[in-house]
């Protein structure tokens, strides 16, 4: 996995508020999905992002996994089951 991060303190904040932005790719390789090699994935490439606030008691931020909708077989539990979709969603985190 690749990340980047890059965060711009708020200079005049006096609990010290802080803005980011997170970039992530993730390259799987093709593999096999079944013991007798019958069955394989494709190789593909997935990004997930993540922006938001971060200050002394809480952060925020809004992310994207799977931000370009790949589709994907993963083999679990002795079936095959469809990779998680692209998700979005809100965190809030309190710091005490």
């Amino acid at each position: 996995m690749l990340a980047v991060q890059y965060g711009v303190p708020f200079a005049t904040s006096a609990q010290t508020f802080k803005a980011f932005v997170r970039g992530e790719f993730r390259y799987i390789g093709q593999y096999q999905l079944d013991f007798v090699n019958a069955y394989q994935q494709s190789a593909y490439g997935m990004v997930n992002t993540r922006a938001g606030v971060t200050s002394s008691h809480f952060d925020v931020a809004l992310w994207v996994r799977n931000l370009t909708d790949v589709r994907y077989m993963a083999y679990g539990y002795g079936s095959y089951m469809m990779g998680l979709p692209r998700m979005l969603g809100i965190t809030l985190t309190g710091k005490f």
